[in-house]
């Protein structure tokens, strides 16, 4: 009887099957959360090599840890000035009293962005966009806009800078 005890369900005994059937459920469990250390590279290697990372925020990215481990694997090793933020969809409004992004129901701010800025960020606003031709996009003023302040942002050309060479060019080819 007690090496039956001993053998299966003996919790101090490592060795036991129920010992064992419990690790097995906690790696099980810990797998779900985890991935491999060169997946876990393939997807940082780029963002280590890229001087800006653009961060697409919508309620997706609101809603996946993998966006928000991303976010903050980028904050601890870039700072926030290398983050680019272009919205998508859900609410973006800054709490300049308390110095992060509004809380709500539609938030479109990931959560690892909320705070992580010390100031309001200059970022791009696409949401007016949904549904817009892409064929038409080039002639919609909002859009030229948002590039704009994107390519400021990147370049570190001053928005007026990059509006006003946008506006001869646009001009020029005649694109409306």
């Amino acid at each position: 009887k007690e090496v039956l005890f001993r053998v299966g369900s003996d919790t101090e005994n490592s060795n036991s099957i129920i010992s064992n059937i419990t690790s097995a459920r906690e790696n099980a469990r810990g797998a779900r959360n985890a991935i491999s250390t060169d997946l876990w590279e393939a997807i940082t290697h780029p963002m280590d090599r890229a001087r800006f990372v653009i961060v697409l925020c919508s309620g997706h990215a609101v809603r996946s840890k993998w966006v928000n481990r991303e976010i903050a694997y980028c904050i601890e090793t870039k700072g926030t000035d290398q983050l680019v933020p272009v919205v998508l969809e859900g609410t973006w409004q800054w709490d300049a009293e308390n110095g992060r992004f509004a809380a709500g129901d539609d938030v479109g701010v990931p959560p690892a962005l909320a705070g992580a800025y010390p100031t309001e960020p200059l970022y791009s606003d696409l949401r007016s966009l949904r549904g817009v031709d892409p064929k038409e996009l080039r002639r919609d003023r909002a859009f030229r806009i948002e590039l704009t302040k994107l390519g400021s942002r990147v370049t570190g050309t001053p928005v007026e800078q990059l509006a006003a060479y946008d506006e001869v060019h646009r001009v020029t080819h005649d694109w409306g």
